[in-house]
């Protein structure tokens, strides 16, 4: 049984084969954290020349723990020398990005939702 069944995570490798792109859908929260996790060490596995892509634009819910699981991707893409950019995060992943401040840590690729206020 899949522990996150509220998150699929789609693998898709551009033809030129550097970037490796995970399009999120669903949530990312405690339950789906550590399988973006391992779905990201499963990607890079081979160390790619590119960058990790993670495609935001379906992420319809992001808590602090699914923010936790992004810093962490973070981190260890860092370590191993590749770059991680998120693609075109939603609006509640671009509001919490923006709350925590996290917006200019991370590389943003829009494009980016526009706000219609509350």
């Amino acid at each position: 049984m899949d522990p996150a069944p509220h998150l699929s995570i789609e693998l898709i490798r551009p033809r030129d084969g550097k970037d490796v792109v995970l399009v999120l859908v669903g949530e990312l929260d405690p339950l789906s954290g550590p399988s973006l996790l391992a779905r990201v060490d499963e990607a890079v596995e081979g160390a790619p020349e590119g960058r990790v892509v993670l495609d935001l634009a379906d992420l319809a819910f992001i808590d602090s723990s699914g923010l936790r699981a992004l810093v962490d991707v973070h981190s260890n893409l860092k370590r191993q020398g590749t770059r991680l950019v998120l693609r075109r995060p939603s609006r509640p992943a671009l509001r919490l990005l923006q709350i925590t401040s996290l917006d200019v840590v991370f590389d943003l690729e829009g494009p980016f939702p526009i706000d219609d206020g509350p």
